[in-house]
């Protein structure tokens, strides 16, 4: 974890650690990475946000979004809380504006409607900074497998963003890695995954990073952990505390590309790993209608 330092150069003793995986760089001095480094073999989860580098650019990105004020939020029970901020469920006295602004007809009123508040805590934690994390989750715009975004807070005390309330029915897909899987995400002890459950948990991340890959953003976090599913698994990515926007015309961004495919492999590898081996006896039918179906979104 080497992010929130002064580093402007990678020393050339990394291009050994041919196992390196997880790299935090943000919010450093980096102004270009090396040829070198990108091409690490197994290379996957790289925070490189918050550097003056040339392969980063958000003039691509539409930036617009509503803005809440502070008072319109009534913070209730905490829902979660990372390396990054708290989120909160909350009461958002919604005004006629503010749902008319979302495509809404109806009687022009004020309403209440229940919504996530995640509140930031500092300046920098090991994934980046608030603030582009911030930018690149009010940027991706509206995708059925990605937490949506509201707006962003007024006056809030800290920067805080509005998401919209997720059913209870969603949870977390795994917890984050342990000492022991340093890299790998963890799951409940003897916890088995059907083949359908994991098919539908795969086809709707494929389609979130596929429609982040169109827009030319990584989010370089893509882990179980980040990732809430239904008991059918229909799935939500979220956390992009570690993502980053890269120019489409650098000649890096096919190598960001390439690790986010990476650690989908991994995920895909993580998941097999809690399916009821007796289950993919006689399913090779359904494997490859699945298999072409992720074909076709990749």
């Amino acid at each position: 974890m080497l992010s929130g330092n002064y580093l402007s150069e990678l020393p050339i003793e990394l291009s050994n650690c041919k196992e390196l995986e997880l790299v935090r760089l943000a919010a450093n001095q980096l102004v270009s990475l090396p040829d070198w480094f990108l091409q690490l073999p197994r290379l996957t989860w790289l925070a490189i946000s918050g550097n003056p580098l040339q392969e980063l650019s958000e003039k691509h990105l539409s930036l617009s979004q509503s803005q809440i004020p502070w008072s319109d939020l009534k913070l209730g029970k905490t829902l979660g809380e990372g390396a990054s901020g708290v989120v909160s469920q909350a009461t958002w006295h919604q005004p006629p504006a503010a749902h008319q602004e979302e495509g809404e007809k109806g009687e022009d009123v004020s309403r209440d409607i229940e919504v996530a508040v995640k509140v930031f805590k500092g300046s920098v934690t090991s994934d980046g900074v608030p603030a582009d994390e911030m930018r690149i989750a009010a940027s991706v715009g509206i995708h059925p497998n990605i937490q949506r975004v509201l707006g962003r807070v007024q006056d809030a005390p800290s920067s805080a963003l509005v998401f919209s309330l997720i059913d209870k029915s969603y949870k977390s897909l795994g917890g984050p890695p342990s000492f022991d899987t340093i890299t790998r995400d963890v799951f409940p002890s003897g916890k088995i995954f059907s083949l359908s459950f994991i098919m539908n948990v795969l086809c709707g991340i494929a389609a979130a990073t596929t429609h982040l890959s169109q827009l030319h953003v990584m989010h370089a976090d893509l882990y179980a952990h980040n990732i809430l599913v239904d008991s059918q698994g229909s799935a939500l990515l979220g956390d992009f505390g570690a993502a980053c926007s890269y120019s489409p015309e650098n000649e890096n961004a096919k190598l960001f590309q390439y690790l986010e495919v990476r650690a989908f492999g991994c995920l895909i590898e993580d998941l097999l790993q809690c399916v009821d081996n007796n289950a993919l006896r006689g399913s090779s039918g359904e494997i490859e209608h699945y298999y072409g179906t992720l074909n076709a979104l990749w």
